[in-house]
């Protein structure tokens, strides 16, 4: 046969008249990156916040200063945050002769119980190419009649460089001894192809806290307002009482809620790799090139 091999750009579109059947297609040295994988990425972790805090305090000095005298203010066993007078102070009650109502301190609301965040895709999207530099185009020759038949000699139709005439055999394999001018090992056009995109998966979140707000009132029913305080899960929470001494009766703890945090994304690491498939490799052996010499 005449093999033609050169940039697959070039590859002629069919074989030329003088020999008309294609015998082979195949190609070369193939070129596939890894995949391009889009990134993970993990839903909106979900949970819930319900407890209160630990301790409510009111306190003759701000919760950073030490030395003052503090006055327990929690709320009732199983208290759920809503209107309680439980520990109410009057106005004008003093500890250690001055007005025990000057601050009012919380400490931090317990941490939100989490669910695991879930991956948005199982597996992220992907794409992928390939190219091959060279390609190959074989095409059967007749051998010719009359001019040969004197010679013993088996000849056929040559075409000009960069057409070659070579020997094929499917497979993997050496050349024969007049066969060494040039050796191709060619392939089918779709390689074995693997590549991909590891999975997702989600890290634990971080950053998600409770928030509310603690609500102090004059009258037992709470209905007169006097100071609020934000609370979080975050931090203890302090705030001034004015004027200092005044009265301490009821209190609520309002809008409890969970802000949610983030969850790290890992994995869609390009994975897998594009072969060669051995199953459709030819092996094409080609003779010297024949040159019109000078007479």
């Amino acid at each position: 046969m005449l093999l033609w091999v050169g940039p697959v750009d070039d590859m002629p579109a069919s074989c030329p008249k003088e020999v008309p059947w294609e015998k082979y297609r195949r190609y070369s040295d193939l070129v596939a990156p890894p995949a391009t994988c889009e990134p993970c990425s993990c839903e909106k972790p979900e949970g819930t916040c319900s407890g209160l805090p630990a301790s409510i305090e009111i306190r003759t000095t701000s919760c950073e200063q030490s030395g003052g005298i503090s006055v327990p203010f929690d709320g009732p066993a199983g208290w759920d945050g809503s209107c309680t007078n439980a520990a109410a102070l009057p106005a004008g009650a003093q500890c250690g002769g001055q007005p025990c109502a000057q601050y009012v301190g919380a400490s931090a609301l317990p941490a939100p119980i989490e669910q695991p965040c879930a991956v948005t895709t199982e597996t992220p999207a992907f794409t992928k190419d390939r190219s091959w530099l060279l390609g190959g185009l074989a095409c059967e020759v007749e051998e010719l009649d009359g001019v040969c038949d004197s010679t013993g000699e088996r000849c056929m139709r040559d075409l000009p460089l960069p057409w070659l005439h070579c020997v094929a055999l499917q497979g993997d394999h050496a050349c024969p001894g007049n066969y060494t001018y040039a050796r191709y090992l060619m392939f089918d056009e779709e390689p074995v192809d693997d590549r991909g995109c590891s999975a997702c998966s989600c890290g634990a979140s971080e950053g998600g806290l409770c928030l509310a707000s603690l609500h102090l009132y004059d009258d037992a029913a709470c209905t007169a307002e006097s100071t609020n305080l934000s609370l979080s899960s975050v931090k203890d929470a302090c705030s001034t009482i004015n004027p200092p001494g005044r009265a301490v009766t009821s209190k609520a703890i309002k809008g409890l809620a969970y802000v949610p945090g983030t969850c790290a994304a890992s994995g869609g690491e390009p994975i897998g790799e594009a072969r060669e498939d051995m199953n459709t490799a030819v092996t094409f052996c080609c003779m010297y090139p024949f040159f019109d010499l000078p007479k």
